[in-house]
């Protein structure tokens, strides 16, 4: 078995933020900034390792805001955001109160 991805930080990130964390008023974001752009996609899992929402958004250099959706169909609990650019991997924590 060969690993597909890593968890480290992506040529051209400059950061992550996921805000509110944890979410309020069933709404919560992703910011990134790129400062060289990357193909970008996140999932959500939940803590048996089940992808439960998929997002492939247009990303742009710069500050990129995105709106998690469907996030107020999940039940309360700790989830993982997993979020791919290239072959590279960064893995957030998310909860839902």
């Amino acid at each position: 078995c060969s690993a597909t991805s890593v968890d480290e930080m992506p040529e051209g990130l400059d950061w992550i933020n996921i805000r509110p964390n944890p979410v309020q008023n069933t709404e919560s974001h992703i910011d990134i900034f790129l400062s060289q752009l990357q193909p970008f996609s996140y999932k959500i899992l939940n803590s048996q390792g089940q992808f439960l929402i998929e997002e492939k958004p247009l990303v742009q250099l710069g500050l990129n805001s995105f709106t998690i959706k469907n996030i107020q169909n999940l039940p309360k609990g700790t989830y993982l955001i997993r979020l791919q650019f290239g072959q590279k991997v960064r893995t957030k924590t998310l909860l839902v109160p």
